[in-house]
């Protein structure tokens, strides 16, 4: 018995393809959102499916990529507005310190 995919309107045998009942629920409200008239009984082609799943990570990857600049956004956003998260510029200790200083710190880290 074949099948029309409800993506591709082409015919397929149901071993190649499967019904919406089937699907996952998350990649169910994925697939609502690109044809929002599909029942559980709608049938949809291996072949599409997968060129839709890609699409469906595509998205998934994207908003995770989002959520990430903006986390990153308000933590560079707190290490420039407040004094204690501020990083130590090692490179101004150094300027400040005596020559023997430097030097002992040296020896220090050379002999422990």
């Amino acid at each position: 018995m074949e099948y029309k995919c409800s993506i591709t309107g082409q015919q397929y045998p149901q071993s190649e393809g499967m019904t919406w009942k089937q699907l996952r629920p998350g990649v169910q409200v994925f697939l609502k959102t690109l044809k929002p008239d599909w029942n559980e009984d709608s049938f949809i082609s291996y072949r599409a499916l997968n060129d839709l799943l890609r699409a469906y990570i595509a998205n998934i990857t994207s908003e995770e990529v989002k959520a990430h600049q903006a986390l990153a956004k308000k933590v560079h956003e707190r290490f420039e507005n407040e004094d204690i998260l501020k990083p130590i510029n090692p490179d101004l200790q150094t300027q400040d310190e005596t020559l023997g200083e430097r030097l002992a710190d040296k020896i220090a880290d050379f002999g422990g």
